[in-house]
């Protein structure tokens, strides 16, 4: 066994914890280092001193009063209605929170823009779409397609189709 793995079992030893099969190879390690062995008699000798340490209780009361300043110190937000933590919250992140709610809805009224600027575009461009379409369609036979599921909206939209209700 090596120093760097005794050191990392070290502790585990002192406690008592370690594996049979660990121990024998830390103990003959221990048996053959000097630096390992002195470390190991430190941690023993840190270990005794706190067990032997006297031990000390809290003063009675000393939960409670620690609670009670908690609740003194901290704002009752649930009593204050739906938006009660809205209200106990900084100014400064109430501003963070509006520039950042300001900031998506700018984005996604100029995203609609551009988007609708797609979609309806000049009419020379629809036309080149319309005859690219028409041909993207004669060019898919239906032997091409799979079978449609049943109940889904391609269903429905075959059975109005086949029955004459759509136009």
């Amino acid at each position: 066994m090596d120093c760097k793995r005794t050191k990392d079992l070290l502790s585990e030893y002192v406690d008592g914890l370690i594996g049979d099969g660990d121990r024998t190879g830390l103990i003959a390690h221990l048996g053959s280092c000097p630096g390992c062995a002195d470390e190991a008699r430190v941690l023993a000798a840190v270990r005794d001193a706190l067990r032997s340490a006297p031990r000390f209780g809290a003063p009675r009361g000393f939960a409670s009063g620690v609670m009670e300043r908690i609740r003194e110190e901290v704002p009752d937000t649930g009593s204050e209605g739906a938006f009660g933590w809205f209200r106990a919250m900084p100014l400064r992140l109430k501003f963070a929170e509006a520039a950042a709610a300001a900031f998506v809805m700018a984005l996604g009224i100029y995203s609609a823009g551009v988007l609708s600027d797609n979609l309806f575009s000049s009419g020379a461009e629809s036309a080149v779409l319309e005859q690219s379409d028409s041909s993207l369609v004669a060019s898919v036979q239906p032997e091409d397609l799979g079978p449609v599921p049943p109940e889904s909206l391609a269903d429905i939209y075959l059975s109005i189709k086949e029955n004459g209700n759509g136009q």
